[in-house]
């Protein structure tokens, strides 16, 4: 009985230890010194926001310091890799979902199933189950950045189409748009194609493959990449990016993309919610984008999403565990993280129950459309295909940049589909 009180009120006083914390009580009286590795400290447009937001949690909690080691988003799975085998992990780092399985392999990642299943309930449906792995759950949803198709609705109207309801029912109408929005001025471009060998560029490509009514496996899951749906895309990003063509975007990173549809020079484009930070920050009237983008869906008026999302990891050799997940919990559902940080950032809170505490975050037509329609349609190429998304990102956006250099399109395709069944088993 005695043992049974003492375990009783040991758990209570970890209890109240835990909820001091989350209320800027200190974790110990030594300094803790937790290194971060992210890529949004690295971007401008998100590192004085995030910034403040982190000095919050340090004087919350005065014995905890940071330590940030900002790295590109193209090198930081590189770096993670090489730091964990060489036993120098972070404590915390931001990554994509398509990365949790190569982490998790390696024995780099903290489970955190038994952390607080309480807690884990209040994520929006479906956003912890792209970093699930082997039935273990690897990583926090930061923000959930489903990405869809959007059109600018000012170059449509000038292309003499009506901005509010477009015929963009069928990939014949949408090229046509896009040929007619080019036509406009030739730094105009008619579609923001990231062409780039990159695994976002998949992402990226992920929308109009679905949207041309193209797939990587079929319903039996075999590879089924050489067919007409996909020909016809491929058709046309070397019409609109090859050689010849004068579009100069191509090869470019989706920042400047976003650059240039700031600039409204882009009509048609796949973003999540960050396109309003860009826009924003290309000209500060835009902050309202719903006003001058429109996202738009398949024939059936489908949203068609790309699962990207952005997570919070925490790493098997640190040694403070406890305080890392009391940052987690702060930087996906504090107020001033929630208000300051991601609604000023263009993310969507991750929580349930932050839309309960603060209604009028729906207020935000954007907000409003991530979380009641975008998101319930998200789902993806990497679900199909992890933990092999990188080559096959690889492959494909190998074929599509020899695509925009001119190479023909059949010969590109037939090429992809034998690499990717080598790859993915048939």
């Amino acid at each position: 009985m005695k043992r049974s009180l003492k375990m009783i009120a040991k758990v209570v006083v970890v209890a109240v230890a835990l909820q001091l914390c989350a209320y800027g009580v200190s974790l110990g009286q030594e300094t803790t010194t937790l290194e971060f590795m992210n890529w949004v400290l690295a971007q401008k447009a998100t590192e004085e926001s995030l910034g403040k937001n982190l000095q919050v949690f340090e004087a919350q909690n005065p014995t905890v310091k940071f330590k940030y080691t900002n790295v590109d988003y193209s090198n930081i799975l590189a770096q993670l890799i090489v730091r964990t085998s060489a036993g120098n992990a972070p404590d915390i780092a931001q990554t994509d979902e398509i990365w949790i399985p190569y982490l998790a392999i390696q024995g780099a990642l903290e489970p955190l199933d038994d952390y607080e299943p309480a807690y884990l309930d209040q994520f929006i449906d479906k956003t912890l189950e792209s970093l699930t792995f082997e039935e273990k759950l690897y990583g926090l949803m930061w923000s959930p950045q489903d990405h869809t198709m959007w059109y600018d609705r000012g170059l449509l109207e000038r292309a003499g189409y009506d901005p509010e309801y477009p015929p963009l029912e069928s990939t014949q109408d949408f090229k046509q748009a896009a040929r007619k929005i080019h036509a406009l001025d030739e730094n105009i471009f008619g579609v923001g194609f990231d062409t780039r060998n990159h695994t976002y560029g998949l992402s990226n490509l992920w929308v109009y493959l679905r949207y041309f009514g193209g797939h990587l496996l079929d319903s039996e899951g075999k590879v089924d990449f050489n067919t007409p749906e996909v020909k016809e895309l491929l058709s046309f990003i070397q019409e609109m990016c090859g050689a010849g063509s004068g579009y100069k975007l191509n090869n470019v990173i989706l920042r400047e993309i976003r650059a240039a549809a700031g600039r409204r020079e882009v009509g048609f484009m796949v973003d999540g919610t960050h396109i309003r930070v860009f826009a924003a920050a290309a000209d500060p009237t835009l902050s309202d984008p719903e006003k001058f983008w429109k996202t738009f869906g398949a024939s059936d008026q489908t949203p068609v999403v790309s699962v990207s999302n952005h997570s919070l990891v925490m790493f098997k050799q640190s040694k403070n565990k406890e305080v890392v997940w009391e940052l987690m919990k702060f930087l996906t559902s504090s107020e001033t993280v929630v208000k300051g940080y991601m609604m000023q950032a263009g993310m969507i809170p991750p929580l349930k129950t932050s839309y309960e505490k603060w209604p009028e975050l729906l207020n935000d037509p954007m907000i409003r459309k991530f979380v009641e329609e975008i998101i319930p349609q998200g789902q993806g190429v990497r679900s199909e295909i992890l933990p092999s998304y990188a080559s096959v990102a690889r492959v494909v956006m190998v074929g599509i940049q020899r695509v925009v250099a001119g190479e023909e399109v059949d010969s590109v395709m037939e090429r992809v589909q034998i690499q990717l069944e080598a790859i993915l088993g048939g």
